[in-house]
């Protein structure tokens, strides 16, 4: 079997932006445990962010009011499988305890002043709640954003009779709504990750208008950085790393800034030397050509490349190969049974390979601008080829090392996402041409036959990440869901067993995509 690491790019990594005041639960030292989810609001009405989360195992909100920061304050309110939607529902200057439900698309909202509780159905499931103020009168409104019409259905007050109906955007967008105008009102936007373009409809009732800002993979974190009173555009590059931000107070002089958590020192537990705090990815081969996985990771900022050979004695491996924005692709290209360094380089489409037997690199121009690179042995000859999938057409494009004649196949469809991988048992060593769609949560294998494969697995808002979780030489189905902060996996397609897990970010975990990337995104 071919080891190697999977990225995928998908609007769903964007979801968690939506939530402009819900973070994933990074490293904390004042409470917290593995799982929780970051909020932050105003719980005591001071005019100052306090600091709270909530925890989706039993429903419960803990908060530290910045004016008593030792005192937890706890309420029980939610159940596991709720979204947490945070906001001033009730117009009284405190944030208020509130939670949508994604199976029955309720809204149940808990008064931090004590007055009486708030239910209301509003939405459906598959739908995005959306927790802002559009109407500008200081009450929070009940919102969602449906992609599978890419419609804006809101709610002024739970007790409201005449809802805003407002299609915009399509299906495959990341809703960012925030107060671009600086009119006090929050504006209907999206982000569109196929062409990385803001489209914003004013609340002032000025024309639409758009700004190309941010590439295919990265995730919009839209706030008002520079407290001019507007919203800001910016985006997250979990590849390498960085926030960028076009401030609306000086949009000539974009600003870059390093976003990642730091992680605890490496060198004993993984015996790989002392690594800087920063972001860091895993990566998966056979570096020193055992027969046996390596444990490795690449640092996105500058390419650098640590690894700590399963072959004893062994010293540690650092190599420097790669530059920011690139995506590591370690897998054997010159068939001498060991890994190689090598990364795909969106920008150019080329694929740089740095052999570990010669030393001598080398690269292969596959693929261009917006296409995902996927890879593994499609032809069954035990060697890698070089292969990408383009999103703007659906078509697999491969080099087979069989042949090296260029093959294309056209298979998947718009908003689908190229999850590669050897799902079919007794063909575990060809590589499937396979993508997952979001529309209906369902994996679509193709076979050579006249009908694919396909599986049902995951729900609406998932990440597809497909991985060999019980190290058998097959590809099992695994979907992250960020409204859980949780991993749901099958192993070998068994529909009898569904396995999940939960997880965050806690203080001495290592930062990396496999468990799941949660850097925290947007301003303390």
């Amino acid at each position: 079997m071919l080891r190697f690491t999977k990225f995928t790019t998908s609007a769903a990594l964007g979801v968690l932006a939506a939530f402009s005041c819900v973070r994933p639960a990074n490293a904390q030292t004042l409470a917290g445990v593995t799982g929780d989810i970051q909020i932050a609001g105003d719980f005591d009405g001071d005019g100052v962010l306090d600091y709270a989360y909530w925890r989706p195992s039993n429903g419960t909100w803990y908060v530290h009011t910045y004016a008593h920061p030792t005192i937890l304050i706890t309420q029980q309110w939610g159940a596991p499988g709720d979204i947490p939607v945070p906001g001033d529902y009730d117009g009284d200057g405190r944030t208020d305890y509130a939670v949508w439900r994604p199976s029955t698309g309720v809204w149940y909202i808990k008064p931090a002043n004590g007055g009486a509780v708030i239910t209301k159905q509003w939405g459906a499931p598959g739908d995005i709640p959306i927790a802002a103020d559009f109407d500008g009168d200081g009450k929070t409104d009940l919102a969602v954003w449906r992609p599978s019409n890419g419609t804006w259905y809101i709610l002024p007050t739970a007790t409201s009779t005449t809802p805003e109906i407002t299609p915009f955007g399509i299906s495959t967008d990341v809703p960012v709504p925030a107060d671009y105008d600086g009119d006090g009102k929050t504006d209907i936007a999206v982000w569109r990750p196929s062409n990385g373009t803001w489209y914003i409809l004013p609340s002032n009732g000025n024309p639409t208008y758009s700004q190309q800002w941010g590439t295919s993979g990265d995730i919009p974190a839209p706030a008002d950085y520079d407290g001019d009173g507007k919203a800001d555009y910016a985006v997250y590059r979990p590849s390498e790393g960085n926030m960028y931000q076009m401030l609306s107070s000086n949009p000539a002089n974009p600003v870059v800034q390093a976003w990642a958590l730091p992680i605890h020192n490496l060198s004993s537990k993984w015996n790989i030397g002392t690594l800087t705090p920063g972001l860091y990815l895993r990566v998966f081969g056979d570096f020193d050509g055992d027969g046996k996985l390596d444990w490795a990771v690449w640092r996105p900022k500058d390419g650098m490349w640590f690894v700590a050979p399963s072959k004893t004695p062994a010293a540690p491996l650092e190599v420097q190969f790669g530059a920011p924005g690139d995506v590591p692709i370690p897998a054997d290209f010159d068939f001498d049974g060991k890994t190689d360094y090598a990364v795909w380089r969106p920008s150019n489409g080329t694929w740089y390979v740095l052999p570990t037997s010669t030393g001598t690199s080398f690269t292969k121009q596959w693929g261009t601008q917006g296409d995902i690179p996927q890879f593994g042995d499609f032809d069954r000859d035990g060697k890698v080829d070089y292969v990408v999938y383009r999103p703007s057409d659906q078509t697999w494009y491969i080099i087979p090392s069989s042949t090296g004649f260029p093959t294309s196949h056209q298979f998947g469809a718009p908003g689908d996402i190229p999850t590669a991988g050897e799902y079919i048992g007794g063909d575990v060593e060809r590589t499937n041409i396979t993508v997952w769609r979001p529309s209906d949560t369902t994996f679509y294998i193709r076979t050579g036959g006249p009908n694919p494969l396909t599986k049902v697995f995951g729900a609406l808002g998932d990440l597809p990440v497909p991985a060999d979780i019980n190290d058998d030489g097959g590809t099992d189905y695994v979907v992250w869901r960020p409204s859980t902060a949780s991993w749901f996996y099958n192993i070998n397609g068994d529909s009898s067993t569904v396995y999940q897990i939960q997880l965050g970010v806690a203080g001495t975990d290592l930062l990396y995509n496999q468990p799941p990337l949660t850097t925290f995104i947007g301003p303390k």
